[in-house]
């Protein structure tokens, strides 16, 4: 009975990663702003198409920030849940959230016309989330938690003729995850007393669940850039999937009753490993100049979080004691499609004003929907400036707002359910600057 009871409610939290999304899932495709992308000569490309860095001349180093804030919110309706429904509406739960994602990079040419060489230090996986009222109705899904990607990516890339950049990447990630919310002992008390159920969500059979790991993975990337006019950039590339094994710790906090005096009196803490898979993202994108003083930009990216199918934690019970068993739990998210475009004009020889636009499907389906992992098909708007200051200094800022359009979940799929009212939106503010030798 122990084992099946500790299996139930580790299912129940075994989505660590879920952590509220900022863009598809939680990847999040804002680095160098809006003005980077596939076709961009600016070693933020390190990320958006490694092949892209061979259209920068000379020598480059390169500071960019996103400081980004999100507000969210939550309206549990328990009207439609369990057998015999709780039958009430719960107050409106909210998270914001403040957070910098900054990134480093540098490249150069060497001084040879056919080879470039780059190297940078980014953040393209990440959220984190605390909520306000750690015991609202959301505690079941999220207290708080984060998840953290950062890149170490060396590139480099060929120019064989001049009108063609062809170039790969290979990355070394550091991973984090960590998770903390509540548990609802409440459906085991036959299992422990032979008596009767109690009703859901009792406070007296509450306790929580604490999950940490950390480790670190792999990925490399492809890409091409064309110039088949001077006026016109065309870019492909394609980032592969990450296998993220990690290692960590699971530790449960039983309520202060018989649940913990039948779990051996103890919180049991346990080693375990924790395997994912992120998804991979083809990137594709044109930039097009007609006229001197205008340029445009279409940008494209498809991430394939089909790959991200389930979360499979397994414990290492050697030790003794309590056994924790080992947990799968399924994901099966859609995959999405980002699209945006932009256009840039400049309004002085050393300044340059830009605006765009953009929509994304959300990943994750409805049922799996919840206040740890809220997302939804979504637009977002930019605008800002680049100043190049001198010839060797380029200060680029903009800001982006992205908006989820609201969402009510008649029918969840967590436990406890998460049926109610959804919102949330995310503002990016992105400076950077580059120094060109």
């Amino acid at each position: 009975m122990k084992v099946r009871v500790l299996q139930s409610l580790l299912i129940c939290c075994a989505l660590t990663s879920a952590v509220p999304a900022r863009a598809s899932g939680f990847l999040i495709s804002k680095i160098g702003g809006d003005t980077a992308g596939p076709t961009a000569n600016s070693p933020s490309s390190l990320f958006w198409n490694p092949a892209a860095i061979g259209r920068i001349s000379g020598t480059s180093l390169y500071l960019d920030n996103n400081t980004i804030l999100r507000s969210a919110s939550f309206t549990r309706d328990t009207t439609a849940e369990y057998a015999a429904p709780l039958g009430r509406r719960f107050a409106r739960e909210t998270l914001t959230t403040l957070s910098v994602q900054p990134m480093l990079a540098a490249t150069s040419d060497f001084g040879l016309p056919w080879l470039t060489a780059g190297i940078g230090v980014y953040f393209p996986f990440g959220s984190r989330a605390a909520w306000e009222n750690p015991n609202g109705a959301q505690r079941w899904q999220s207290i708080w938690g984060g998840i953290t990607g950062m890149y170490i990516t060396p590139a480099l890339v060929i120019t064989p003729v001049e009108w063609l950049h062809a170039g790969g990447s290979f990355s070394i990630i550091q991973c984090g995850v960590k998770s903390y919310r509540a548990v609802d002992f409440g459906e085991f008390v036959p299992g422990f007393t032979n008596g009767p159920p109690p009703p859901p969500e009792e406070p007296g059979n509450e306790g929580r669940v604490e999950l940490d790991f950390s480790g670190w993975a792999y990925s490399w990337a492809v890409g091409v850039v064309a110039e088949p006019l001077k006026t016109l950039q065309i870019g492909l590339s394609f980032t592969s999937w990450v296998d993220v094994d990690l290692d960590g710790q699971i530790k449960l906090y039983p309520p202060r009753n018989q649940f913990r005096t039948l779990l051996g009196g103890e919180d049991p803490a346990r080693p375990a490993r924790l395997n994912m898979t992120w998804p991979a993202a083809i990137r594709a994108g044109v930039t097009w100049s007609p006229w001197e003083k205008w340029t445009f930009r279409l940008i494209s990216e498809y991430a394939t979080w089909r790959q991200y199918k389930e979360v499979r934690i397994t414990v290492d019970n050697s030790g003794g004691g309590f056994a924790i068993p080992d947990v799968v739990q399924r994901a099966d998210w859609h995959d999405a499609v980002n699209i945006r475009a932009g256009g840039r004009y400049r309004i002085l020889e050393s300044l340059s004003i830009f605006l765009g636009a953009g929509a994304e499907n959300g990943a994750i389906p409805d049922g799996r929907m919840g206040p740890d992992l809220f997302d939804s098909f979504k637009i977002g708007v930019a605008g800002g400036a680049i100043w190049r200051m001198t010839e060797m200094l380029e200060l680029n800022a903009g800001y982006n707002h992205i908006f989820f359009l609201p969402k009510t979940i008649a029918t969840s799929e967590n436990s406890p359910p998460a049926s109610g009212d959804y919102s949330s939106h995310v503002g990016f503010l992105n400076t950077n600057v580059t120094v060109f030798f």
